[in-house]
């Protein structure tokens, strides 16, 4: 019996089904990478190592077992992509603190 995740989905779908999987957690890792390394604050940074740390952890674990199915992977990857708009949200806050503060102070 094969116990690992990626296998099973190649197995089950081909390459077209498989290919989306991969391309998913590989766009999860880049967003945590993305923030981790571009911050709009410490805490987005600290956020994104955490979710970049579980996405690690989550990959791992699917080596050794299915788990298509489970809900953990799939949240995790919603975190690290809505991470992006986090950190697009507060650069967007400070632009506009800037902005109002600068006018103040005329």
């Amino acid at each position: 019996a094969v116990d690992n995740t990626f296998m099973v989905e190649l197995t089950a779908s081909g390459v077209f089904g498989f290919v989306p999987v991969v391309l998913i957690y590989l766009l999860g890792a880049y967003a945590c990478v993305h923030v981790a390394l571009n911050p709009t604050s410490r805490r987005t940074q600290l956020l994104a190592g955490t979710i970049f740390a579980c996405l690690v952890l989550i990959f791992l674990a699917l080596q050794a077992y299915v788990a298509i199915g489970e809900k953990a992977p799939w949240i995790v990857l919603g975190l690290s992509v809505a991470l992006i708009t986090v950190n697009r949200n507060e650069a967007a806050a400070a632009e506009v603190s800037a902005t109002l503060g600068g006018r103040q102070a005329h």
